[in-house]
């Protein structure tokens, strides 16, 4: 017979503590439990169990993020996932939805939920695959402007841009859309960082471009090469 483990209660997860977040310019107000949250992000157990203003009121501004975004970030907190889209959904609201992930990611980044940003690439490659679709110039700027030097999310839009050099079509990705995309400054410094290594490593590796969303989730990853990964 299987070994039983004992899982604890909902409610003992849970906690009866509540915080309010007020997000974005318009301060759209969100009640989470504050056991779960602190539980799962070191950045909001540092604002509500360290002594700072946010500990005495119970509550915290976060102005320069998305209300869609944090309500896809309790989406997972309470969930552990994301519901899946669907074909139709994703052409219906394809540039959306694409957005969300990628400020989700860096929302992530934002609040130090490493396994939060991995699940969120997996979303967002999946979402990538259903549509047919390439990271776009906006998609490499929203990414790289939000995200910390050496990001996985970083990693995912110069190999996007590689390829698109390489196999994009000229009806589909003209030179001026992609000399627009290096014009962020990190992105492209990346970019001709990696043609060097391209370069360094021969013929053989550079006809071996391939498009990055349909690479393995884990090369984007940022849990340890060779762990176990739960998406």
């Amino acid at each position: 017979m299987a070994e039983v483990v004992a899982t604890p209660a909902l409610g003992s997860v849970l906690g009866i503590e509540m915080v309010d977040i007020f997000v974005g310019p318009s301060k759209t107000q969100f009640r989470v439990h504050k056991a779960l949250l602190c539980s799962r992000s070191p950045y909001f157990k540092g604002m509500f169990e360290s002594g700072f203003a946010e500990t005495s009121s119970q509550s915290a501004n976060l102005p320069e993020d998305s209300p869609t975004v944090f309500a896809l970030f309790l989406e997972w907190l309470y969930g552990g996932c994301f519901a899946p889209l669907d074909v139709q959904y994703v052409k219906d609201h394809g540039s959306a939805s694409v957005e969300q992930r990628i400020m989700l990611y860096t929302f992530a980044e934002k609040i130090c939920l490493d396994q939060l940003a991995d699940c969120t690439m997996s979303s967002h490659l999946s979402t990538l695959k259903l549509g047919n679709w390439s990271a776009n110039a906006a998609d490499m700027k929203l990414g790289y402007n939000g995200s910390v030097t050496g990001s996985p999310i970083r990693k995912f839009m110069c190999c996007s841009l590689l390829y698109l050099v390489k196999h994009g079509p000229e009806n589909s990705w003209p030179s001026h859309k992609l000399f627009h995309a290096l014009t962020i400054p990190d992105l492209a410094q990346d970019f001709i960082e990696l043609m060097r290594k391209m370069d360094a490593e021969g013929k053989e590796k550079r006809s071996q471009i391939v498009q990055p969303r349909d690479m393995p989730t884990c090369k984007f990853h940022k849990h340890p090469k060779g762990a176990k990964c739960p998406f």
